[in-house]
């Protein structure tokens, strides 16, 4: 299979992937939402940091190093793995022993049991981080995809269950568990690799010398992404906290799986093109397009129509999350920038970049939240969109310095997408308002099927790139 085949047919797998098997886990929590009480969600948004922070400290930034390999030894993955269960148990025990210190500080004694049993997840998951690792470099996305349906299908069936049967927010640690304990099985019976009893320092030195900035940089922006739980959790009271969480839970959902679908394709192939710049700026620049052409006007889309969506799939209960949503929506129309330029650094081996981009990006976090949280929880959300809009520059700022392509270039490139997508918006909400007095179903559909085919037919009319780009890439799907 040729290059271009193995990424269209990477895409169509990603795409399995994330709208299938990861959606399944998701539209399984929409309806945990409807037996269980925002109270639930919050106390799980606790430690949602916490969780956050030991992934990332048990990668390592290693899976990324692996991906970007040119070529790979079988005592080099084992050294990878046994680095990985090594760092997974050292995280886990430091945050067992810490556990009643964090249910201290939010005041809730139920966290010590919730954070031991839910965070063993660290563990479990370590087993399995160099198989996937090594499926992703190989734009591998059909055995990925496929290894992990049996994990969905479980773990959502006994979330579900439990749910019913009353164990609250215990549904969610076991569903989450019981997905990372089945997933890692699957790829470990699936996989033709095994490990061998090797450990090479030299290999470990390698490969931290790239990973332990990524690391950091991760550190630094999970951190920071759920400063916001821990201010609403120790702040406000328990169900303001759950109304954030399922509405950030449900944007970055969206988001991140638009965003994953390219970006998990685009980062192993462009890694093939470090050498060739011109090739790597002219390959970075569609993808930059394309990403942007689909979730700018998705986002801001779902976020006029978001008081029919939350009543239609969540419930009235969930009523008081409508602005939280919004108001996140709105931001997160930059996140594909964010996320491709970020990627970029890593593909030319730049983690150092990385790191002081983090940085930056902490400071400017920090500066405005001190500023915002005087105002309350709008306060709070109206800085997360200030700050994504001003990170845009710093997350640019050294794809310039590197390949010549900036702020200004990329924007200018993404302009007629944003002026397309705000009139399709303004479409969607003049029905919307029509559509009023009809059944919630109604308020969905018509609105946002007439912005949509007004902007793949206005954007096909105007030959612009990036559905020129998708159109040319669904033509190539090979199964």
């Amino acid at each position: 299979m040729s290059l271009k085949q193995r990424l269209v047919s990477g895409i169509f797998w990603s795409f399995l992937n994330l709208f299938l098997v990861r959606g399944a886990s998701f539209f399984s929590t929409i309806l945990l939402a409807r037996l269980l009480t925002p109270e639930d969600f919050g106390l799980l948004g606790m430690i949602v940091v916490f969780m956050g922070i030991g992934t990332t400290l048990v990668n390592s930034g290693l899976s990324h190093s692996l991906i970007r390999s040119q070529k790979l030894s079988q005592s080099e993955l084992s050294t990878i793995l046994f680095t990985n269960l090594a760092f997974s148990i050292i995280i886990y025990l430091i945050i067992f022993f810490l556990a009643p210190l964090i249910a201290d500080f939010y005041n809730q004694d139920i966290l010590i049991s919730i954070i031991r049993i839910y965070c063993l997840g660290f563990i479990v998951s370590a087993t399995s981080t160099v198989q996937s690792a090594v499926l992703t470099r190989d734009l591998n996305f059909k055995k990925v995809t496929q290894y992990q349906i049996p994990a969905t299908i479980l773990s959502v069936s006994a979330g579900i269950y439990l749910a019913y049967q009353g164990y609250a927010v215990w549904s969610l640690v076991w569903m989450f568990l019981i997905n990372q304990i089945v997933r890692s099985a699957v790829f470990w019976y699936k996989s033709d690799w095994r490990v061998v009893l090797v450990y090479d320092f030299d290999v470990v030195k390698h490969h931290l010398g790239f990973g332990y900035k990524l690391m950091l940089s991760s550190l630094l922006n999970t951190g920071f992404s759920n400063i916001y739980n821990i201010l609403l959790g120790k702040y406000y009271p328990l169900s303001v906290l759950g109304f954030y969480e399922r509405s950030r839970a449900f944007q970055h959902y969206i988001v991140s799986t638009m965003t994953d679908i390219i970006s998990n394709v685009s980062y192993p192939l462009l890694s093939r093109m470090q050498e060739d710049r011109e090739k790597l700026v002219r390959s970075f620049r569609k993808i930059n397009a394309v990403a942007f052409f689909i979730i700018c006007p998705v986002m801001l889309g779902l976020s006029v129509l978001a008081a029919p969506l939350f009543n239609f799939v969540l419930g009235p209960n969930w009523n008081e999350a409508v602005p939280y949503f919004q108001l996140l929506c709105a931001g997160a129309i930059w996140y594909p920038l964010h996320f491709l330029n970020i990627s970029l650094l890593k593909v030319l081996g730049r983690s150092d970049l990385f790191l002081k981009i983090e940085i930056l990006k902490v400071i400017l976090v920090a500066v405005v939240l001190l500023i915002c949280f005087k105002y309350g929880v709008k306060g709070l959300l109206y800085s997360t969109i200030i700050s994504s809009t001003l990170a845009v520059y710093i997350n640019t700022y050294y794809t310039n310095k590197l390949v010549g392509y900036g702020a200004l270039k990329q924007i200018r490139d993404l302009l007629p997408y944003l002026v397309l997508s705000i009139i399709s918006v303004g479409i969607i909400r003049c029905l919307s308002l029509l559509t009023l007095n009809y059944n919630l179903f109604l308020q969905l559909i018509v609105p946002s099927f007439a912005g949509a085919f007004f902007y793949i037919i206005v954007s096909y009319a105007l030959k612009l790139e990036a559905i020129m780009e998708a159109l040319g890439l669904l033509k190539n799907i090979d199964l």
